[in-house]
Parts: C-alpha cells; structure tokens; sequence
C-alpha cells in the first residue's frame, strides 16, 4: 500500500465529505419530512450528537492505534473481532456505495433522454466498469476526482439552503406538523448519511503525519457536513407544500423543492435540470469515494492471511492500488444491485448495521484499553453505538427483517472464511 503521493489534510477531509455528502442527503428529505415533519430537521442533529463521542473515539484510536485501520482497532481484543470489524465495514460500506451509483446514474438516465435508449441497470453495470478503471489510475489521479466531485455536490446544496432559508414558511412549524413518533423510524437513514466521516481508517496509510492528520480529517469532516445537513433539511422543509409530500417519490425532493418556491415554469425546469444534474454528480462522486478508500479493507485482511486469495488480494499495480480488491468492490456493487434492485431502505439499512457493528467493535476495543483520561469519552462512544445499533435494529422491524438476513448472510461466509484461513495457517 505504500506510495510516495500521501493525501494533505485537505484531501482527506475533502474524501471524508464526498463519503457523506453522498446519496443520502439527497434521498432523505421526503421520507424524513413524511415521518418527523417540523421535527425532520432535528433528526440530523439528534444523531449527530449521539455520533459525535463516537467520532472522537475514532480520532484518538487513529491517533493512537498503529495501522489506524478497522481490523487494527478490533484486533486489540483479538483477531476475530478485528476481522468482523473490518469485514463488517467492507460490506456494509459497498451497499451504501452501489446505492449512490444507483441513484446517481438514474437521475441522469431520467435527465437525458439519449440515456434512455438503454436500460437504467445497464448503465449501471458500466458506471461499475468505469469507477473500477477510474481506481486502478492511483491516489493522486484520485485526489482530483474526487475535487471535481465535491464542486459539482457543493453547488445544489448552496442553492438549496439558500432558496429555502429565502422561503421560509413559519407556518410550517406549528404542532400539526411535528411527529415525535416518526423519529425512530428514520433514524438509521439520517446515520446512513453521516457514515463515511471515518473513511480516513481506511485511508491511514496513504495520509501524510497520518498519527497528526487522519483524526483531524475525522472531526473538521464530521462537523462540517453536520452543519449543512441540518441547514438543508430545514431549509427544504420549510419551503415546501406538505400537502404534496405523499404524493412526492422518495427520490424526486427537489421537483417538490422547486414546485414550492419557483412559480414559472420553465425556469423552473432549467434549474431542476441543473441542480438534478449537480446532485447525480454528487451522488457518483460519494460511490467513487468508496471505491476509493474501502477496498483497504480487504487488503488488510489479506496481508494477515485471513481472506480466500490473499496472495492476489495483496498485490499492487504500477500507481500502488490493490487491483484484485478494487475488482471485489465491483463485484459486490454488481451483487447488490442485482438482488435489491436499487431500492434505497434495505440497502440504507445493510450500510447502517455494517457500519454500526465496526464502530461498536472499535469503540469496545478503545474503552477496554483506554487511559483514565479517556474512559468518559469511551463510554460516551459506547452508549452511541448501543443507541444507534438499537435504533438500526428497529428500523430493520419496522420496514423489513429481509436486509438483516442478507447481513448476516455475508458476515457469517466471513466468519467462516476466517476460521477456515486460521485452521489451515496453523496446519
């Protein structure tokens, strides 16, 4: 994995945002305006104060942790949660991956009707070939990628805020429209959008001063995107006609967005042209950071012999990627997409537990290892991680069990695996 380029701070704070600024906060707006109303808002702020001790836990195990990777926080109690870790996150990680690229390439595909001569899973399966070819070129090619990116996703957030900040409706926060009971329900989607503000485990090795940098990406990321996050979902709820929410697609907000505060038509049209435009681009660029960073992760688990074809999975090309790792990416993004369809609840909700598990495993390991100094922190990390993996459970009962299945699925194959590599290295 080593390489002369190593990523700036900046980088690494820009990748960390392109992760979370992904799909996510795009997808939500109609579903958490649907179910919390006036209150959707402060469903982005809830679950950001419960991540923020788990954010910290992150920053001081990568200030703390050689390796500063998944199975490295894991394996600090033993191999096997230190595998689950990593493995948990790997796949997790790609759901919410090949659901940005879903969502991505479907609004463009809706956008441009030369697009429409093929068909939407087609152009999926080559927006896959063509991320594959675009992470096998090395970091610093990745690097402005991933710049271009995080323009293209700024610009529709912007004008979001601002047009719906213009609009605001105080009628709008009156208690007919505010839905406590709703909140349980959205929470896993509000904690799929904050996922990603912990790529920089993946990444530790390619970070210059990594002990330095990589937890400082963490947290200037995490507060960063907290911020618009809240700004945008109040500024979206407060411009539009709630009367039209139910009869508004989960993915089509912005329709809705400019049908409240845009009344002539076509320019209407040319700006939600534009921003669908901007928001497809900003969904693909938080698939590509994912591919970008995530397959360190198998590769980690390679170098330690725990993985089918660790030999393979080891290997670098001429610009130093783990070629064979990013092909597994593809694969898994083709797998998911191909069983769930691009649907958006169970894939959220694959990315949610994924993720969830590799923190809660992580933050463990820091509480049983912290200092005095640090033990609050840790436990503060572990009630977050206890709340959040409850609320994700719960999110999985009220919509469907079938995602946890297929979790479950994957991580036992890896548990498996595991065991079988530990029998035969000591054979």
């Amino acid at each position: 994995m080593s390489s002369n380029y190593k990523l700036s701070l900046s980088s690494a704070i820009m990748i960390n945002m392109n992760i979370m600024l992904g799909a996510g906060i795009f997808l939500n707006p109609v579903v958490l305006s649907i179910y919390a109303g006036a209150f959707s808002p402060v469903s982005y702020l809830l679950v950001g104060t419960l991540i923020l001790p788990l954010a910290l836990c992150i920053t001081y195990l990568l200030q703390s942790v050689p390796g500063g990777s998944f199975y490295d926080f894991g394996s600090q109690i033993n191999k096997l949660t230190g595998f689950i870790a990593a493995w948990s996150y790997f796949i997790g990680k790609l759901a919410s991956g090949a659901l940005m690229l879903h969502f991505g390439l479907s609004l463009l595909w809706k956008l441009n009707p030369c697009l429409q001569t093929m068909n939407i899973f087609t152009l999926d399966f080559i927006g896959i070939i063509v991320f594959t070819l675009l992470n096998l070129l090395g970091m610093k090619t990745g690097k402005h990628i991933q710049l271009a990116f995080i323009i293209f996703k700024i610009i529709p957030i912007a004008s979001i805020i601002i047009v719906g900040l213009l609009s605001f409706k105080s009628s709008q926060f009156i208690p007919v429209h505010m839905d406590l009971s709703g909140m349980t329900g959205i929470l896993p989607l509000v904690l799929y959008t904050f996922t990603g503000f912990e790529a920089s485990c993946s990444l530790y090795r390619s970070i210059a001063d990594p002990k330095k940098n990589a937890g400082k990406s963490v947290i200037f990321a995490f507060l960063s995107v907290l911020t618009l996050t809240v700004l945008f979902q109040l500024a979206f709820y407060a411009a539009i006609n709630p009367t039209w929410l139910l009869n508004t697609p989960y993915f089509d907000g912005l329709s809705l967005f400019l049908n409240s505060t845009i009344k002539d038509p076509s320019t209407r049209n040319i700006i939600l042209w534009l921003l669908q435009t901007g928001v497809g681009l900003s969904a693909l660029g938080g698939s590509y950071g994912i591919l970008f960073s995530v397959n360190w992760n198998l590769y980690i688990l390679a170098q330690e012999k725990l993985t089918f074809f660790a030999h393979l999975f080891t290997k670098l090309n001429r610009y130093h990627i783990a070629w064979a790792c990013i092909l597994a990416e593809a694969f898994l993004y083709a797998m998911y997409l191909y069983i769930w369809q691009g649907y958006q609840i169970p894939l959220q909700q694959i990315a949610a537990l994924g993720c969830t598990v590799s923190y809660t495993i992580s933050v463990l390991a820091f509480y049983l290892k912290s200092s005095q100094k640090h033990s609050i922190i840790a436990l503060l990390g572990l009630t977050s991680c206890f709340l959040l993996l409850i609320t994700t459970l719960n999110g999985l009962y009220i919509h469907s069990i079938i995602p946890l299945l297929g979790y479950l699925l994957f991580i036992g194959a890896g548990i498996a695996m595991f065991f079988y590599k530990q029998k035969t290295t000591l054979q």
